[in-house]
């Protein structure tokens, strides 16, 4: 029987000291060293892929590229807003609505909303993309509790060869009156 080195793979040999001889070791010993070396090649291969894996980004934004659309009406592509209180028309209106401007040069895949909370609590939130044909397809509508500070995103795909106009994003009713949000929304290619 042959017992083979851990570090080169050779056979080896040992040497009785009683009797100056050359004798195999037994079965369970080579039993037992194939064993230490099976672990210890499965544990190295773990330790790598593991220590590979710290350093890889796996999320899902890794390949695409995304753009901060620009908020209509306003100045830049954010916009921080306090949930008024019902409209009264004509005389008061609700801030519940903000359209975000999609390019006509650009096609993108995705629209994400990002709403950033700086009130915990209840909040109504929808979301549609506003097509040129005066439809809109609604990708968005829940009531949900917010965590002050926490982002909450919506992710909503256009039609099959069309893209909107506009992204709308509703933060309103009655249960989010007073609460405070950042919102902005990017096209991702």
């Amino acid at each position: 029987m042959k017992i083979f080195n851990l570090k080169n793979n050779c056979p080896q040999s040992t040497t009785d000291k009683t009797h100056g001889q050359t004798k195999p070791k037994n079965n369970q010993q080579l039993s037992f060293q194939k064993l230490n070396k099976t672990l210890k090649v499965f544990l190295g291969s773990t330790i790598l892929a593991a220590s590979t894996l710290m350093f890889v980004d796996v999320s899902p934004n890794l390949a695409q590229s995304c753009r901060a659309l620009e908020v209509v009406g306003g100045q830049g592509t954010k916009v921080d807003k306090k949930v008024t209180p019902p409209s009264a028309p004509p005389f008061f209106r609700n801030n519940w609505n903000t359209d975000f401007l999609v390019s006509r040069d650009r096609n993108y895949y995705k629209y994400v909303s990002t709403l950033m909370p700086k009130d915990s609590g209840e909040y109504k939130i929808m979301m549609f993309l506003k097509y040129s044909d005066d439809t809109a397809d609604q990708v968005y509508d829940q009531k949900i509790t917010l965590t002050e500070g926490k982002p909450f995103y919506i992710t909503g795909s256009p039609r099959r060869n069309d893209q909107p106009y506009q992204v709308n994003v509703f933060v309103g009713g009655l249960t989010s009156v007073g609460k405070s949000y950042t919102l902005y929304v990017n096209g991702c290619r």
